[in-house]
């Protein structure tokens, strides 16, 4: 349908569809003359409506009828996103660290925007007051700055909110893992190929006007950066470079193994019903991830991560088990 040769009719009648109806609430012609003069107070006749229909219906826009003969009824609008993808969407705003509650309503009222007034039950029972502390108002700059950098294959510079820090780095992609966007990227001074950093925890970035080091570039990457396999191999975002990995864990284990690492990972059950698990990973993740499971998974392999386990496990027992330091804690808890 031509631009120009849309009349005001077709626009009151293509706003109606859009805002009040779906495939589970369709209207009739009778309907949409109501709403349009409820809210503009125009009054269509019946042939004007049923003309502007036809048209509709027969251009590109997506509107769709479940009956045009003999009359054309059940008219609604076929949206590009259904409520279940609202809500995805919706939650990533409320569950992305950074964004201050206005930004968030902001957002949100947006992408109710994207569909008929029926989703908005839904909208209005949503919590906008999860994570009230806003670390840096940045980060919708800083997601533009980078983009930019990154399609122009160009270095950026920043500083971290933390430690105010100068930091020059090659941009290469964004990860989004547990309500935190991330920035993927080669920071010479750090002894690991890739870097990531956490993009609410920038400031002042700029492009720089030098080339980005390529990926294919850096030793271990050659075939690029397979994101998928990058996040699998650094749980929770742990740095550090990924290492071969052998752990001994209860079956329970199973599932998670298979979400945090990937289904392919390499698991053996053993004869005394236990996990034999062959993975990669880097070894910081490892470390916070054995902790997390120390009653119930043994790091095999490498030595050097058993023994820094081994040593925080043994600081751990001084501090709240020695009776020099709890009174007697063993004994209060039971043990």
């Amino acid at each position: 349908m031509n631009a120009a040769h849309i009349n005001e009719p077709i626009l009151s009648i293509l706003e109606v569809l859009r805002k009040y109806s779906d495939s589970e609430h369709t209207l009739t012609q009778k309907q949409i003359g109501n709403y349009i003069k409820a809210e503009t107070g125009e009054n269509l006749d019946r042939e004007t409506i049923k003309r502007n229909l036809r048209k509709l219906l027969d251009s590109q826009l997506p509107v769709e009828a479940l009956k045009e003969e003999p009359s054309i009824t059940g008219l609604y609008y076929d949206h590009d996103f259904t409520d279940g993808e609202l809500c995805l969407l919706i939650n990533s705003v409320l569950f992305t660290d950074g964004l201050s509650k206005k930004h968030r309503k902001d957002l949100i009222k947006r992408i109710e925007a994207l569909t008929d007034k029926y989703f908005h039950s839904y909208v209005s029972k949503v919590d906008l007051n999860v994570y009230e502390n806003v670390r840096n108002s940045e980060i919708f700059l800083n997601l533009e700055i980078i983009s930019e950098a990154i399609a122009k294959k160009k270095q950026i510079s920043f500083i971290k909110t933390d430690n105010n820090k100068p930091y020059v780095v090659s941009p290469y992609q964004f990860v989004f893992h547990s309500g935190h966007q991330y920035l993927v990227c080669h920071y010479p001074e750090h002894k690991d190929p890739i870097s990531h950093f956490r993009i609410d925890r920038l400031k002042k970035c700029e492009i720089k006007d030098v080339p980005a080091k390529q990926i294919r570039d850096l030793k271990g990457f050659e075939s690029g950066l397979q994101l998928s396999d990058y996040v699998r191999e650094h749980p929770n975002m742990w740095g550090g470079e990924a290492f071969p990995i052998v752990l001994r864990c209860k079956t329970f284990l199973n599932n998670i193994l298979k979400e945090q690492f990937g289904a392919e990972i390499n698991i053996e059950e053993t004869d005394d019903d236990m996990l034999l698990v062959r993975l990669k990973a880097s070894k910081t993740a490892m470390f916070h991830w054995g902790l997390q499971y120390l009653d119930s998974a043994e790091i095999v392999s490498p030595e050097s991560l058993r023994q820094e386990l081994a040593d925080a496990v043994k600081d751990a027992y001084c501090k709240y088990w020695s009776d020099s330091e709890t009174g007697g804690g063993r004994n209060r808890i039971g043990f």
